[in-house]
C-alpha cells in the first residue's frame, strides 16, 4: 500500500493500495484517530467524506472502520505544528457520528489528553526530563492550553499511578490548563441572554464554556439524577424529550442547523447532594447517556456551578474559594476539576484537570 505519511516513524512497504498513518490513543474516557492534518486531504468536503468512511459511519457497528460503535469511540483529532506565536501545536477535533453519514467540530478534553503523546510520539515536539510543557491551540473553539506530560529522562512515559473514573488501571497523569473557553461556539457564557430560560416548561441553563451546554434539573423531567446510563438509555420516552428540548435550546442559543450539530449537550442535574464542592450529573453526548463525562463538559458544569443564578450552582454548595473545585459524580465515580476566575469576572476563567491517556497502535488507516 501506499502510505501518507508525516512521520518517518511509522515505515510500510508499498503496495497497490493507499493508507493514511494514524495512531490510535486513548485519551480520558474516550478512544480516537489521530492524524497529522498534513496527511489529510487539503479540501474540507474530501476530508471530512474520508474520516466519516474510515470510521465506518454511517453504519451504526461502524463494522467497516476503525470506529468503535459508540459516540466515545468515534472520535478524531487532527495535528499540526502550530504557526502561531507561543503555540506548539494546533488541535482540531472532529465527532464522527454513530450511524450518520455526519461529522462535527465542537471539542473533545478527553482526546485532547492525547495530543501530546501524539506530538511526542510523531516528532512534532522533542521532550523534555522529568516532563515535557507544550501549548496547544484548540481550532474549534480557540481555547489556549498547556499540556504536561511525564517524560522521564527525556522518554515518554505512560505509566503511572493516576487512576481516572471510567478507566480500569492506573497511569502517568497529563494536568492541563485551559484558558480562554468562555463563547467558543455562540460569542458568549450565556447565549440566550438569560441564566435560566424555560422551554415547553421545563426550566433550563444555557451555557457556553468549552462545549454549549443545556442544563435541566432532574426533578423537573421526573428523574432523580442518580439513574445509571442503562436506564436512562432504554427510557425513549424520556430521551425523545430531551432530544426535542435540545433542538430548541440550540435555537435559542443561536446555533445554526443545530440538528445536524452534536451540540448543545444535554446534562442533568440532580439535587441529592453528596458533599459540599460536588455535584451529581447525567451528560448526553446527545443521543445517548455518557459512561462516565466528558472533559468539556466537565469544564461547563464546574463554571455553571459557580455562575451564580444557574440551576447547577442553586444545588452546589462551595467547599473552596478561588480556585473554586468541583467534583462531578457520574455514572463512573467521580471527575474533579479546578476553576480560577479573574478579576472577580466569571467570564474571565480558567479550568485545570488531571487525565490519563495511552497510546494504542501506531499505523496506518486503508483508505475506503
Amino acid at each position: 500500500m501506499t502510505v501518507s505519511t508525516h512521520s518517518e516513524t511509522l515505515q510500510l512497504k508499498p503496495r497497490a493500495h493507499q493508507a493514511v498513518s494514524c495512531m490510535i490513543i486513548r485519551g480520558g474516557t474516550s478512544k480516537g484517530l489521530y492524524f497529522h492534518k498534513d496527511d489529510l486531504p487539503g479540501d474540507k468536503t474530501t476530508r471530512d467524506e474520508l474520516l466519516i468512511r474510515i470510521m465506518g459511519s454511517p453504519d451504526p457497528k461502524q463494522i467497516d472502520g476503525l470506529g468503535g460503535a459508540t459516540p466515545v469511540t468515534s472520535k478524531i483529532a487532527i495535528v499540526s505544528r502550530s504557526q502561531r506565536v507561543g503555540v506548539d501545536i494546533d488541535y482540531e477535533f472532529a465527532q464522527v457520528l454513530v450511524g450518520r453519514p455526519e461529522i462535527d467540530f465542537p471539542t473533545c478534553g478527553n482526546i485532547l489528553s492525547g495530543v501530546g503523546i501524539f506530538a511526542l510520539e510523531t516528532g512534532l515536539i522533542k521532550p523534555s526530563a522529568p516532563e515535557t510543557i507544550l501549548t496547544i491551540y484548540d481550532v474549534n473553539i480557540g481555547a489556549h492550553v498547556k499540556q504536561t506530560i511525564q517524560t522521564p529522562e527525556h522518554k515518554l512515559s505512560w505509566h503511572g499511578s493516576k487512576e481516572i473514573s471510567g478507566v480500569p488501571g492506573t497511569a502517568a497523569p497529563i494536568v492541563m490548563e485551559l484558558s480562554n473557553i468562555v463563547g467558543g461556539k455562540t460569542g458568549k457564557m450565556h447565549p440566550s441572554g438569560n441564566k435560566i430560560d424555560v422551554i415547553d416548561g421545563v426550566r433550563m441553563s444555557l451555557i457556553d464554556v468549552a462545549m454549549p451546554c443545556m442544563y435541566v434539573l432532574a426533578s423537573d423531567v421526573g428523574l432523580s439524577g442518580t439513574e445509571s446510563k442503562h436506564d436512562l438509555d432504554a427510557n425513549k420516552p424520556l430521551l425523545e424529550k430531551l432530544l426535542s428540548l435540545r433542538i430548541k435550546a440550540g435555537e435559542r442559543m443561536g446555533i445554526i442547523n443545530v440538528a445536524k450539530k452534536v451540540y448543545p449537550k444535554i446534562a442533568l442535574v440532580s439535587e441529592e447532594i453528596t458533599a459540599a464542592g460536588m455535584i451529581r450529573s447525567r451528560y448526553f453526548t446527545p443521543y445517548v447517556c455518557h459512561d462516565a463525562y466528558a472533559a468539556s463538559g466537565a469544564f461547563s458544569l464546574a463554571a455553571a456551578c459557580i455562575d451564580t443564578g444557574t440551576i447547577p450552582s442553586e444545588i452546589f454548595t462551595q467547599a473552596t474559594d478561588n480556585p473554586f473545585k468541583v467534583t462531578i459524580a457520574h455514572p463512573s465515580g467521580t471527575m474533579p476539576v479546578e476553576l480560577s476566575i479573574k478579576d472577580n469576572d466569571i467570564t474571565k476563567l480558567s479550568v485545570k484537570v488531571v487525565r490519563t491517556a495511552r497510546p494504542l497502535m501506531l499505523g496506518a488507516a486503508y483508505l475506503p
